[in-house]
């Protein structure tokens, strides 16, 4: 693909290795990665053993090769090079003035009990296991990696770093996911929202049910609209069944005049499946039960939280 204009750096990146880019108009976020996972998305496009992870991965565009010197601080045990490779992962919906959410909450969910893949060295093997059981990843499938949450009272955003994903306990993982949706928008929108997540995530779930692979440091990204009166307006676009703002809205010019009443909110949230550098289809073994773990406890911290809410109503 061709190479975008004015690449900068990601300013509102919650999780994962650093070195993440956008593209200057905001349209297009590139990470570096790894060939194992350039090749996981593109065989997602055309591998119909994978066909039903297709509506929940980020769009993929395409691949870009830099050459000369490349900064590899951050990248995965700075294995990338020169040749660095930076894969094309979605559109929109990743920092605020973005145009797709106009100031969206972000979180960062690891999935998994089991933190390293076969190949690993018996070394790393240890070191993971540890660092598992250590955290919340051993026994609940689950570590919120970071997060960032706008607050409409100070028009500031609150970023929750990974120190404290790795600091929490099992029993904490509730706080966590109360401070990730907090009562900065009216309660009945918040539960909107909660109900459409969790709803989005039983249907991944059903989806990972159906497919066989084996899925390492990947995670669950989560987005939802933290303005209350973009809020307001993309849930009753979705009410009305009038479009949002989707990956798909290739020709949005963001420089264009345009009407305030003809624009199209953003969508209410935004979820997909992210980090594939150690992912790989296993035919004939069934699906991820570490992962399934993952998914089914995400599943009762949203559930949570939302009997949370309408019990103190």
């Amino acid at each position: 693909m061709a190479q975008p204009k004015n690449i900068r750096s990601l300013e509102m990146q919650v999780g994962g290795h650093k070195g993440v880019q956008q593209s200057g108009e905001g349209d297009l976020v590139m990470k570096p990665c790894l060939p194992a996972e350039r090749d996981f998305y593109q065989a997602i496009a055309g591998d119909e053993r994978l066909a039903s992870l297709r509506p929940h991965v980020a769009k993929f565009y395409g691949t870009l090769r830099l050459e000369g010197q490349v900064n590899t601080e951050g990248t995965p045990g700075g294995e990338l090079g020169a040749d660095q490779l930076r894969e094309v992962l979605a559109k929109g919906a990743s920092e605020p003035d973005s145009g797709k959410d106009e100031k969206p909450n972000i979180l960062d969910i690891k999935l998994g009990t089991v933190l390293y893949d076969d190949s690993a060295s018996e070394e790393k093997k240890l070191r993971m296991e540890k660092a598992a059981k250590d955290t919340t990843s051993f026994e609940t499938g689950v570590r919120l990696t970071g997060f960032s949450v706008y607050d409409p009272s100070s028009f500031t955003y609150t970023v929750t770093p990974k120190e404290y994903g790795k600091s929490i306990k099992s029993e904490q993982l509730p706080e966590g996911i109360a401070r990730f949706f907090p009562e900065t928008v009216p309660r009945e929108h918040l539960l909107r929202v909660l109900g459409l997540v969790h709803d989005k995530l039983v249907e991944i779930q059903q989806a990972l049910a159906e497919t066989e692979i084996r899925m390492v440091g990947g995670s669950v990204l989560v987005v939802w609209e933290g303005d209350p009166k973009a809020l307001e307006r993309a849930i009753q676009a979705l009410d009305e069944g009038r479009d949002v703002l989707e990956e798909s809205d290739d020709d949005v010019d963001d420089e264009a005049e345009v009407n305030e009443n003809d624009r199209k909110p953003g969508p209410v949230y935004l979820i997909k499946l992210i980090d594939f550098a150690h992912t790989r289809l296993v035919p004939g073994q069934g699906p991820d039960e570490s992962l399934m773990i993952g998914m089914g406890t995400a599943i009762k911290l949203l559930e949570g939280r939302i009997r949370e809410l309408r019990v103190t109503a």
